[in-house]
């Protein structure tokens, strides 16, 4: 809605000769507006019109809530009179039409606004932030962060226009380390909003900063560590609009999977997906379940997505994985993992079909079960040669392979083909994506260049080299496991 249609709107309905269409054509318009400056919150309309303490509309953001108040500017003295004796509920005051520059300013209207804590917008203002014509990554956060807790009086187009350029400078220039505009940003969040929102606008800034720069270098009031916690991740995944892979990269230097797991409400956005994948060399984890999603495939490959499995009553939260024929279920405890597992252990895999799987897989040791009966067969060097596989399994009647210890570049998995799981068997926890590479590629049944395309989806920066790492037997690994 352009102001222009705005500010149409809402004089013929100020127009209109029947009071009660009037009013109701009134809050027609200022709902529409105050949808396109956040879409995000639920608005109840009340009863009430003008009322002197009784709100015209309610804000909600979940339990968060802000009353609104439509109130007539043709005297601004008056109006600035009238934001003093609201209640202090952090109101936002919506003016029907947009005051001159000079009125405001001598009415003292901003310095009123911020006194009591209230927001006071008008169409000019609401436009120039809803214009079509601009999109930043910052938008929809300032958007919100004003709707749920703006203050002072943002009046003019031009004044509008120019916080919102200063905003998103400002986290540009967080990016870079450059002090002056990161500054001037941080100023002016600190004018134009409540504690709650500037504290975390504030917070989200500094974690952009220390992606390149130094912390106590920040132009702001800081934090001790420049990690989000959950609340502030969930806040950008919902509101940044971005798919930069170094912002997303730089926010979650610090991420762990019980914080990705805490973003089981908003893990449907497309944020989400940018945050675990640009974190890929961050995040750990111990177990992963494996399991075959064929039947439910079309024709269609099935491209690869990230999503947090819901709690049930026996089984707690899960991260997964989406990729073609099949789904991963991630865990940071292997004891986490328990109440998903089957009940019945299944067969394992002839020996063809192991060692096509795992050509290009760095294995360890390999557990085989003929007729009932163990055979170990473990790596003398740095790499398991599978001729020895074959050459001590060939006269062997039916070999299944049950288990295979897989070395990863950030430690030891099993991969156990009786409960499609793969589990760390190291002191510290290898990385989540080291750990499905080596499970997902070993389990699923993949096409060749499905298991290429895992590869390259799970690809990262390794953090550890351990080319030379001393392998282990199943009985080495069992007795180094700390679970």
């Amino acid at each position: 809605m352009s102001q222009i249609e705005l500010e149409s709107r809402l004089n013929l309905a100020l127009d209109h000769p029947d009071p009660f269409e009037s009013e109701k054509r009134i809050k027609e318009t200022v709902a529409d507006a105050l949808h396109a400056l956040d879409s995000s919150a639920a608005l109840n309309v009340t009863r009430h019109f003008n009322h002197s303490y009784a709100p015209d509309m309610v804000l909600s953001w979940g339990t968060v809530h802000r009353p609104v108040y439509l109130r007539f500017t043709d005297d601004v003295p008056e109006l600035a009179h009238d934001i003093q004796r609201l209640d202090p509920l952090d109101p936002l005051v919506f003016g029907l039409t947009t005051p001159g520059v000079q009125a405001v300013h001598d009415a003292r209207l901003d310095e009123v606004s911020r006194e009591t804590d209230t927001f006071f917008t008008t169409p000019a203002a609401v436009d120039a932030l809803t214009s079509a014509e601009r999109s930043t990554p910052t938008d929809r956060m300032l958007r919100n962060s004003l709707a749920q807790g703006g203050r002072g009086a943002l009046v003019a187009r031009d004044d509008a226009e120019a916080l919102a350029k200063t905003v998103s400078d400002g986290f540009a220039a967080a990016a870079q380390g450059s002090v002056t505009p990161t500054r001037a940003a941080l100023n002016a969040i600190g004018r134009h909003f409540l504690s709650t929102q500037t504290t975390r606008l504030t917070r989200v800034m500094q974690a952009v900063w220390e992606r390149t720069s130094r912390a106590d270098q920040f132009p702001g009031e800081t934090e001790v560590t420049g990690r989000l916690n959950a609340l502030s991740l969930a806040y950008l995944l919902e509101y940044m609009d971005t798919e930069d892979h170094g912002f997303w990269r730089g926010v979650g230097r610090g991420l762990d999977l019980d914080q990705v797991l805490a973003l089981y409400e908003v893990a449907q956005l497309s944020n989400f997906q940018h945050l675990v994948k640009a974190n890929l060399d961050v995040v750990r984890a111990r177990a992963c379940l494996v399991l075959d999603m064929a039947l439910l495939d079309g024709v269609e490959a099935t491209p690869f997505l990230w999503s947090v499995e819901p709690a049930s009553r026996t089984a707690g939260l899960a991260l997964a994985l989406r990729g073609p024929a099949f789904q991963a279920l991630v865990t940071a405890k292997k004891e986490h993992l328990n109440p998903r597992l089957g009940a019945k252990a299944l067969a394992g895999i002839d020996i063809d079909t192991f060692s096509a799987r795992a050509a290009a897989t760095r294995l360890a040791a390999v557990d085989v079960t003929v007729g009932g009966m163990h055979v170990q067969v473990s790596a003398e060097g740095a790499q398991f040669d599978q001729g020895v596989l074959a050459d001590a399994t060939v006269q062997l009647r039916s070999p299944l392979v049950d288990a295979t210890l897989v070395s990863t570049p950030t430690g030891r998995v099993t991969v156990d083909f009786t409960r499609m799981t793969g589990t760390a068997r190291t002191n510290a926890d290898p990385l989540m994506a080291d750990l499905l590479t080596a499970s997902v590629t070993l389990l699923a049944d993949l096409e060749p260049e499905e298991r290429v395309s895992v590869i390259n989806f799970l690809d990262h920066a390794p953090e550890v080299n351990l080319a030379g790492e001393e392998t282990l037997t199943f009985d080495d690994a069992e007795a180094e496991d700390l679970e």
